[in-house]
Parts: structure tokens; sequence; C-alpha cells
């Protein structure tokens, strides 16, 4: 995908109390990588080269994993909702007219780079509507609630916070992943309506479907067709779900280029490991760093690699331990 009306705005701003960590929840670690890695790399590869990360709790810490790439960081120095994280932009965005922002939670990492190429194209069709991504996961609990047209399912008419949804509300299975597009022409006048008369007393991104739809704005809803690709990662039993899942998404595109695992659940592959057709590998093996295991390679069960190259066609025994190695003829040992 190629087009350069498109910006986005990732919010990492929030600390995750229920993580239980100094750290923030930015960066917690998913497959060796913080969270922030994989929304920024799926959106390079889309070519969404304007990307801004409003920043708050640990701000220092973020903005310095964040030198290793090309992005705007701007500060939200009190934490008074998604709204007002959106808004710290708003004089960011006043000399770039006419852009489409996709707007993205840090903790959504499971999101492929083909899913926000579909979600491009999908606003596109309409971009001065506001697309809401929602999802129908196995759990919806701590989920704002869709609430669809009656006449017409295309078109949302509000999405209702947990903590504020009745008991008929709370019991719709569609829910809200907190990834929206909006075209900068309508987003900041809307986000300039927004109050916070609820129950959290904050700022909600997701008024603006309510305030939009009185200015005759409408609101799109784009289903994910794998619900699990919008999971946010609020704690530390959600991050170990999440890890499951993205090994299965790694291991997953690795067979489908001819890689056979062998027991895949006991294996752990890194997500910048590179593999090879005709490689095999036995059960309960660790590869992980900036490892690349050639063609036709074949890993004994146990083994430990990291960092590490494995040339063509070589054997290496169980429980083998490589790490910073290149092994090109020989049959290794631990």
């Amino acid at each position: 995908m190629k087009d350069n009306s498109y910006s986005a705005i990732i919010l990492a701003a929030g600390k995750g109390k229920r993580m239980k960590s100094f750290l923030p929840k930015a960066l917690h670690t998913l497959c060796d990588k913080p969270l922030l890695y994989y929304i920024i790399t799926c959106l390079e590869k889309n070519n969404i080269s304007n990307i801004s990360v409003v920043v708050g709790h640990g701000a220092e810490y973020v903005e310095k994993y964040l030198k290793n790439f090309n992005v705007n960081i701007v500060q939200q120095k009190e934490q008074l909702g998604t709204a007002h994280a959106v808004n710290c932009l708003c004089d960011y965005f006043k000399d770039k007219p006419g852009q489409n922002i996709l707007i993205i939670n840090c903790d959504t990492p499971l999101l492929k780079s083909q899913t926000i190429c579909d979600i491009i194209e999908f606003h596109s069709l309409d971009p001065f509507a506001i697309t809401v991504v929602t999802s129908f996961p196995e759990n919806n609990y701590g989920y704002g609630r869709i609430i669809r047209d009656d006449n017409n399912t295309t078109y949302l008419k509000g999405i209702v916070e947990e903590k504020d949804a009745n008991s008929q509300q709370k019991q719709i299975k569609e829910i809200n992943t907190g990834i929206y597009c909006v075209n900068s022409s309508i987003l900041f006048d809307l986000i300039s309506l927004v109050s916070n008369e609820n129950v959290q007393k904050e700022y909600y991104l997701t008024d603006i479907v309510k305030i939009g739809l009185q200015k005759k704005i409408y609101t799109r809803g784009f289903i994910l067709a794998d619900y699990r690709e919008g999971a946010g990662i609020n704690s530390r039993e959600e991050l170990s779900v999440a890890e499951s899942i993205m090994q299965d998404f790694i291991k997953k595109g690795w067979m489908e280029q001819g890689v056979q695992f062998i027991l895949p659940e006991t294996i752990y592959i890194g997500s910048d490991v590179r593999l090879s057709r005709d490689v095999i590998i036995e059960p309960s093996c660790i590869i992980k760093g900036n490892t690349i295991i050639h063609e036709g390679c074949y890993i004994g069960g146990f083994s430990y690699i990291e960092d590490s190259n494995i040339e063509k066609k070589i054997k290496l025994e169980p429980y083998s331990k490589i790490i910073n190695r290149n092994v090109d003829n020989l049959l290794i040992k631990s």
C-alpha cells in the first residue's frame, strides 16, 4: 500500500496499572520485542512514514526507545483519556490538511500489516466517514460495545464503554478494538466537542461517533476477520496469551514457506529469526535474535540458538547451544 495521504497516531501514554510493573506498558516485550515495535513496523510496511507517538507515563524511557525509529513524539502530560491524547497533536496536523489519520493503541501488537492495509482500503471507500475497527472476541468483558444502526448494519450509532454500559448493552458481542481511521479535516473539530461526563471523568475518543452522527458524519465499522489481532494487552496474563498467539502466527507463516516444526507448540521462534525451506526443527528448541537458518538444516531437540548463522544442510545434535556463531560445516554438540 502506498498512499501519502495517510498518517498514524500511536497512543502510548498509559501506565498499564494491571501490569504491576515500573516499566511503561508500551515497553513490555512480546517475542523479545517491545509492544511498540510491532505497531511501528506494521505501519512502516504499509509505507506510512508520518507516525506520531503520544507518550506519558515513563516518557523518558519510551522516548529513548523511540530513537530507533523516525517518528514524531508528543507528550500527554496529564492522562485525561484517549480523546485528550489525540488532541495533543492538534497543532501538529494544522499544516497537514486532508490527512487520513490511523489511530492505534500501543497494546495491540498482534495486528498484522495486511490487516492495516485492509483497514486503509476500507476507509478509502468513504474517507470522510469515521472508520472504527471492531471484532467479536470470545470474551467481551472490559471492552466498549458497538451500537449498530438498526436499519443499516454498515453504520454505527455509538460506542458504550463497559463501565457506562447498561445490562442490555453488556450483552452485545461486537466490541471496539480502539483502532480508528479519521480524516484530519473532521477529527479535531469532533474532539473539541467531547466532554468528560462519564464514570471515568475522561475524554473518550469513542464519543466522536455519537457527535459525528449529530453532524451527519457517519461511522462505518470494519470487522476484523481474526478477533485476536485486535486484542489489547492490559495484564501479565493477557501478555502471556498474546505471546502464544504471536508464536502461532510466526510458526504458521514459516510452515507456509516450507519449514517443518515437530510439536510446534513446544518450540519458540523469535520475531527476527529467518528460516528457509526444508528446515526441520525438533521439539523444545529456542531460536531467537538475528538468527538465520539456511535451507535443509536439521535442528535437534532442546537446542538453543541466538544471533547465529547456520549454513545449508547443517545437522545440529540435540541440546546444542549456539550463540553469536557462524556454523558452516561442523556437527555441533554442546
